[in-house]
């Protein structure tokens, strides 16, 4: 299994030149890819994406100690390069980071044989908004393919984002209610 690392929010230095590691993560990294770098030095390693390998730098800035003492790693990588090109695949963007990119995410894990695994990662409301997006409209019943199951999720998610208590109680006690409203507001409960 492999260990979590990081996450990165995705941003336009990552859609073009790489990302710099927290300081927590600096050592971790290092273990994970096999290496130990000294400052200014930089390594070849390995990142997964999607199933396909791609290569990167990870390197050790050499600041110069009156610039600063701060030990900055970074994964470095070319805009041209087949990450880079994935990457952006990904994450369509205008040059305005549209709000979808915006709340999406990049985990880093150590991955097999001294590689890094990047994973997709959606922010919660934005899985949410296109959820109840492909559900339809909440006075129609099109969306939701005539199945119980798709409103018991849209019960769990909204219980979820509003931080509130996802017992089994409370949630069969809003399900149960979202057929009762509709039956009082003289739509079909159900087909």
């Amino acid at each position: 299994m492999s260990e979590f690392l990081f996450e990165k929010k995705v941003d336009q230095s990552l859609l073009k030149a790489g990302l710099t590691i927290p300081v927590e993560a600096q050592e971790k990294i290092q273990d994970a890819v096999g290496v130990h770098l000294n400052k200014g030095d930089r390594a070849e390693i390995d990142i997964l994406l999607e199933g396909q390998r791609y290569k990167a730098i990870l390197t050790n800035l050499n600041f110069s100690e009156g610039v600063t003492n701060r030990t900055i790693f970074q994964i470095r990588y070319s805009e041209g390069s087949s990450l880079c090109q994935k990457l952006k695949e990904l994450f369509p963007s205008d040059g305005s980071m549209n709000l979808e990119n915006q709340a999406r995410r990049i985990e880093i894990f150590a991955g097999a044989n001294n590689t890094l695994e990047f994973k997709l990662k959606e922010d919660l409301a934005v899985l949410k908004e296109k959820f109840l997006k492909y559900l339809g409209p909440v006075d129609s019943l099109s969306g939701y393919q005539r199945s119980y199951k798709l409103v018991l999720y849209k019960v769990f998610f909204e219980r979820i984002l509003k931080g509130e208590e996802t017992s089994c109680n409370s949630v069969t006690i809003d399900f149960r209610q979202y057929y009762i409203d509709r039956k009082q507001a003289g739509l079909i409960p159900d087909i």
